[in-house]
């Protein structure tokens, strides 16, 4: 009899333990209400969006968010999709549609920095050039150029596209492969003119240099190191008169502490002097 009664208990017991288990365990995902339809312009963030939609669980939710993971996303999908993840890690999603503001996808492509490449390495191109919305944020895009070669030194017109937003207007523009490690010289202008039958003297060609450029030198230790053809090249007497008129092209160059050089040329024209003739009463 005790055995029997032993029995019953212990199957009460296991039968109460797996209702018990049943029913606390959480078998329900959580859910999600959207209250309208969201609108996404210019100055919308993700926070403002979730506002539109609030979720629930009965047994403790975990985390509520939006699936995309940029506004540019949502702007070309036309929807979101809001995401629900309770405490025993059920999932709900619910994707609703958003009013999306004609600006979110009007795009351009607009440079960041100059196209100045080191010759022989590999470009990001995204360092130098982004895609943007007329909302004038970032955009996040493959980028694509065309017409260079980075394994060469020179200047080059190239052209840059989108490559997901292929109706947007290619940009077309300069790019120069260099090699920055060697000192380069900016002039104000690659030419300029004068009239002969006057003096000219270093300080005079010194003052077409703009800058000077080095990865490592100062622009002041560079300054030192420029040099200047003038003498060499122009008609000139020890006195620093030039009286004949032609074009001359007069070279450049700098020196880096590591012994690398660079050049820039101006092409300089001297002009005839105006012969201004006088006639006295009576002649």
């Amino acid at each position: 009899m005790k055995r029997l009664v032993l029995a019953v208990l212990t199957i009460l017991l296991c039968v109460g333990g797996v209702a018990s288990t049943y029913f606390l365990l959480d078998r329900r995902a959580p859910g999600i209400e959207v209250s309208g339809t969201p609108s996404l312009a210019c100055d919308v963030t993700f926070d403002e969006l979730l506002d539109h939609a609030s979720a629930s669980d009965d047994k403790g939710l975990k985390s509520f968010f939006i699936e995309e993971k940029s506004l540019d996303t949502i702007a070309d999908n036309g929807y979101l999709t809001y995401v629900a993840v309770d405490e025993a890690n059920h999932v709900s999603k619910k994707q609703v549609s958003v009013s999306v503001d004609p600006a979110m996808k009007q795009y351009h492509l607009e440079l960041i920095q100059p196209l100045i490449f080191q010759v022989n390495e590999t470009v990001k191109i995204s360092d130098y050039v982004s895609l943007r919305n007329g909302c004038n944020q970032d955009v996040k895009d493959r980028i694509s150029i065309e017409g260079i070669d980075y394994d060469k030194i020179g200047d080059y017109e190239v052209t840059i596209t989108s490559k997901k937003h292929s109706q947007t207007e290619a940009l077309v523009v300069n790019a120069e492969v260099v090699d920055l490690t060697i000192p380069r010289i900016y002039l104000t202008s690659d030419t300029a003119s004068d009239t002969a039958g006057r003096y000219f003297y270093e300080e005079y060609f010194m003052d077409f240099v703009d800058h000077v450029e080095d990865d490592k030198d100062s622009e002041t230790v560079l300054m030192n190191n420029v040099t200047c053809d003038y003498l060499d090249v122009l008609p000139i007497y020890e006195s620093g008169l030039v009286n004949r008129a032609g074009t001359y092209t007069i070279t450049y160059q700098v020196m880096d502490s590591e012994g690398k050089t660079s050049t820039a040329q101006l092409l300089f024209t001297l002009n005839a002097p105006r012969i201004v003739e006088t006639y006295e009463e009576g002649d």
